[in-house]
């Protein structure tokens, strides 16, 4: 039986009751349409009573979970019984919030359903957690799997419960096999007795301990095993297992073993003593060494060929002519401390005939006024450690650019919303004093300041679009490209701006596929670099601007993946650069051509757009032999966007009807409300996301011009409810940043900082 229609005050002590939840609540009836909810229901759509009993709740679902949720509602409705749901709802904050709703069937006195009766918790930090738990099992997975050494995790019963791919290598099992085994059963039997107390100790007083061991592998080979073990416990220091870090040290002891062996032998008889070692000595690939006084080499074995040298070339030598000079200090220490007690695993490297350094790892033992010496060829392992620290600093300096990037991206957006109000109002104050519409006559000094205040504002925005292009950051719109006709059209230009000292040269190939790219910032590109080119040739040269094919494969250095690609590059036969100057090259504000005289900001522009385009530049240079900047662009599409006529200065074409205006900065709202009725629109702004929706709830404009990053919802979300409000709306996007992330294709855009001529073939554009 329904509590809800037993009676009016049974009905009215539920709403109470209802009311006082801090979750919202709601009841429906069979047509699925809502007859009550309750407070924070209401509070949490942010509309009146009234409005939340009628609001279609599908229009606050996030996009990604809409279709998914709107079919569970269905069928769980359909199939009369209780049924739950977990999907993404907007607050009236604009937050997106995880709900878990509950939905259970409404029965009227005869059992009949009448309805469902709902409830909703917000279960956002669960989610949360639960997304930041499964990172953080991703990212501890990947690190266990890139360690050099064996990782394993055992229980309390022996149980391995978690292996890295080095330790499956190292006993030569698979996961799958290791985690339905015990530590003890691969254990060596005669190495038990001794790792069992170890063990029982460590997890009774938590004392981590290291010890030596033998695995079995499968084949019945064994595997000595360095083990580092420490206990792991529960929050509440409860140990639930032990934690191993495991490195292979089979060659290790069979060398220390070896050597144990051969001093053993060397006490015997001298011929048991020299048969026995003479096995051993030709057999072993490592550099066996008898060192005698002032360090002369007394014997060798055969191994030393792997060096290039006979036994005979050697023996009688100091070992100092064979050791690296960096690393003699080292191993005359170790040679003296070898007269007293063995030592191991100190480096030193070695010169082998052909002039080249190996690295090798060294272990001594003493003898009677000598010392035994091996050594192990560890030089592939090096580099390979050397090339790691390498990556390491590369991965270090990415990083540092890339925070440098997002410093400057966000600099760079800031200031584009500061010079947006400025340009426009400058702009608009040049036109109209051109028409004599504001004042009468102008006098020829102030439109000297209008013209030069206009031009500083245009070179700061060029300055902050080079910025967001180091940033890549900057708005692109790219599109397939004709490189051949976009460096034809501008060789000219590129021509007059050189100089009569220096001939330009082109060399553009027939049938060149079209290039990715955004025509006007590759223009701004190649412009750049030929006026640093131009500058770098002040005596005269020649400048070269070409264009061919390129396929990059997995053997080229470009770091990009392997595919077509177009080539453009722009040579000179200037100064050139050192190393010195390569190296810092592409850094912002680095400029060698004087204080006053560049903003230091072409290179890394030209960089940052590449990179952005997918693409990456590529610098070769010599000082005296000039400078190639190589840009490499991912090829298109065969259709190719054709660069229009500038149209700046024509007369405006008057539209008519109304302008939503949604702008957070007040100052660049203003500007661009002004420059809308300039064309001939009604403006009503908004300076919210949510002050919008609820003008668009009461009347339907005909344009919507917005801000994309707004603090309650971005732009395009703001159009995502616009069109579904009102499908067909024209709608412009405006941003001086380049996060295009959530924001659909076909959604037109315009960048900030934007003269009135822009922003009128903007709006011509949505038609």
């Amino acid at each position: 039986m329904d509590p809800l229609s037993e009676s009016a005050s049974g009905a009215s002590e539920f709403n109470l009751i209802a009311d006082s939840a801090p979750v919202p609540m709601w009841v429906t009836r069979l047509d699925r349409r809502r007859s009550f909810v309750n407070r924070a229901y209401v509070d949490f759509l942010g509309v009146s009573y009234a409005e939340a009993v009628d609001f279609d709740w599908r229009l606050i679902l996030h996009p990604d979970d809409q279709q998914r949720i709107v079919a569970e509602s269905i069928a769980g409705e359909a199939s009369l019984k209780t049924f739950t749901l977990d999907a993404r709802y907007r607050r009236c904050d604009g937050e997106w919030r995880w709900l878990h709703s509950v939905s259970q069937p409404r029965y009227d006195a005869n059992g009949a359903q009448i309805g469902f009766i709902g409830v909703a918790h917000d279960i956002t930090q669960a989610k949360q957690a639960e997304q930041a738990l499964r990172q953080r099992e991703r990212q501890l997975s990947a690190l266990i799997d890139q360690t050099s050494a064996g990782f394993a995790q055992v229980g309390l019963d022996g149980i391995f419960t978690l292996v890295n791919d080095k330790f499956c290598a190292i006993v030569g099992r698979t996961r799958d096999e290791l985690l339905r085994l015990t530590m003890q059963q691969i254990t060596h039997p005669d190495d038990l007795p001794a790792n069992i107390p170890m063990f029982e100790k460590a997890v009774r007083d938590g004392t981590p301990y290291t010890h030596e061991k033998r695995y079995f592998r499968p084949d019945g080979s064994i595997v000595w095993v360095n083990n580092s073990v420490t206990v792991v416990r529960m929050p509440d220091g409860t140990p639930f297992g032990v934690l191993a870090v495991t490195i292979d040290v089979t060659d290790r002891r069979d060398a220390r073993d070896a050597l144990t062996a051969l001093n053993q032998r060397l006490e015997q008889e001298v011929a048991v003593r020299t048969a026995e070692r003479d096995g051993m000595w030709r057999l072993s690939r490592d550099l066996f060494l008898v060192i005698g006084r002032h360090r002369r080499i007394i014997a060798v074995n055969p191994a030393v060929d792997a060096l290039g040298y006979r036994p005979d070339e050697v023996e009688g030598l100091r070992i100092d002519a064979f050791i690296h000079p960096e690393d003699l200090a080292g191993i005359g220490r170790a040679i003296r401390a070898a007269a007293a007690a063995p030592v191991g695993d100190f480096l030193a490297r070695l010169r082998a005939k052909d002039g080249s350094w190996r690295h090798f790892a060294w272990s001594a033992a003493p003898g009677e006024g000598e010392a035994f010496v091996i050594g192990r060829d560890v030089t592939v392992e090096t580099q390979r450690r050397d090339e790691l620290e390498l990556a390491q600093e590369a991965l270090r300096q990415a990083q540092k650019v890339e925070a440098l990037g997002q410093l400057t991206g966000g600099v760079a957006h800031d200031f584009n919303n500061l010079l947006t109000p400025i340009i426009g109002s400058l702009d608009l104050l040049q036109r109209r004093n051109g028409r004599g519409e504001v004042g009468g006559e102008r006098d020829e000094r102030e439109q000297r300041l209008l013209r030069g205040a206009l031009d500083a504002a245009e070179r700061a925005r060029t300055l902050v679009q080079r910025l967001l292009a180091f940033a890549r950051r900057q708005p692109l719109q790219p599109g397939p490209i004709d490189v051949a006709a976009l460096i034809g059209g501008m060789a000219g230009l590129i021509g007059s701006t050189a100089g009569s000292h220096i001939r330009v040269v082109t060399d553009l190939p027939p049938d060149l596929p079209p290039a990715l790219a955004d025509a006007n910032q590759l223009e701004m590109a190649i412009l750049n670099l030929s006026v640093n080119s131009r500058d770098a040739m002040p005596d005269g040269g020649t400048l070269t601007l070409s264009a061919r094919a390129r396929t990059v494969t997995e053997d080229d250095r470009t770091g990009l993946p392997p595919g077509d690609y177009i080539s453009i590059s722009v040579s000179d036969t200037g100064t050139g650069m050192d190393e010195a100057v390569m190296a810092r090259a592409i850094e912002p504000f680095f400029s060698t051509k004087g204080i006053g005289k560049g903003t230091g900001l072409g290179l890394s522009m030209v960089h940052g757009l590449a990179s952005q385009l997918g693409g990456t530049m590529l610098l070769t240079s010599e000082p005296g032999q000039g400078t190639t900047v190589e840009l490499v662009l991912r090829t298109a599409e065969p259709r190719v966007e054709r660069r229009a006529a500038a149209r700046l200065g024509q007369d405006m074409p008057h539209a008519a009807g109304q302008v939503l205006l949604v702008d957070d900065e007040a100052g660049v709202r203003h500007a661009t409300a002004e420059m809308l009725n300039t064309l001939g629109l009604s403006v009503v702004e908004a300076e919210s996301a949510c002050e919008a929706l609820t003008l668009l709830a009461t009347s339907r404009p005909d344009y919507i011009v917005t801000d994309h990053l707004m603090p309650d919802m971005t732009g395009a979300e703001l159009a995502g409810a616009a069109r579904t409000l009102y499908p067909g709306i024209r709608i412009l996007l405006i941003s001086g940043y380049a996060d295009l992330e959530g924001i659909p294709p076909d959604l037109h855009r315009l960048s900030k900082p934007f003269r009135l001529d822009e922003l009128a073939a903007s709006m011509a554009a949505l038609h």
